[in-house]
């Protein structure tokens, strides 16, 4: 039963049906983003894994026997330490850029009416990144390529909350603007944070979250599956 759930989320994430349960995920094409895609999927199907658990069993006969099975979809602590080789994607991007490593991100924007008071938000925050244990990943130098580094230990991430609903319009978007582009130009893939999530309070009952990740650990479709773990905490 664990093959054929996994079959059928790798098929749909890398995107070909012609997938054998002894074929390497990485050879396939796969990444640590779509590592992250596959945990959610099987997440929702029953199935509980992580992405530390494909690194160490790159083929779907060898994930099967190290799935966990269960009725409720949750997400839980996920203790996932040590280092990893750096995808395709990872490897080009620092074969390519070697200077202005830390900014090269990705973000969104989206409001809400309500908003919990910050610990609530941190509490959530720290739930995602335990359950995609990839965004606890920092990188540092060795040899004359890079590796990943993950350990749960790390502060790979930041939430700060700014209430600018007293302030004139032109001036809000001008503070607005300042703490977008810092929250963007500090990111630090070595050091972290490598994610930061800014909650502004615009108006009565506005509240503007401006979340921005390093491209390294993220991509448009896993923007997806975080918002969707995000709104459901």
């Amino acid at each position: 039963k664990n093959e054929k759930i996994l079959l059928t989320v790798f098929q749909k994430v890398i995107g070909t049906t012609k997938i054998g349960i002894t074929d390497n995920f990485f050879e396939l094409g796969g990444d640590s983003i779509q590592s992250i895609q596959i945990c959610s999927l099987a997440r929702n199907m029953g199935l509980l894994i992580t992405p530390r658990t494909i690194f160490e069993h790159q083929t779907i006969a060898e994930l099967a026997s190290h799935a966990n099975t269960e009725n409720v979809v949750r997400v839980g602590p996920v203790e996932t330490r040590g280092e990893v080789a750096i995808t395709p994607i990872q490897s080009w991007f620092f074969e390519n850029h070697h200077t202005h490593l830390h900014h090269w991100n990705q973000s969104i924007v989206f409001y809400k009416e309500k908003c919990g008071d910050i610990e609530t938000i941190r509490n959530i925050v720290a739930k995602l990144v335990q359950h995609h244990s990839g965004l606890m990943t920092l990188f540092k130098k060795h040899s004359l390529t890079y590796v990943g580094n993950i350990d749960s230990q790390n502060v790979t991430w930041s939430v700060t909350y700014k209430e600018l609903d007293n302030l004139e319009e032109s001036v809000r978007q001008r503070e607005i603007d300042r703490l977008e582009e810092q929250a963007q130009t500090t990111l630090n893939i070595l050091d972290g944070p490598i994610m930061k999530l800014v909650i502004i309070k615009e108006k009565t009952n506005l509240y503007r979250f401006f979340w921005v990740i390093h491209h390294l650990l993220i991509d448009t479709v896993s923007w997806h599956i975080l918002l969707e773990d995000f709104h459901t905490l």
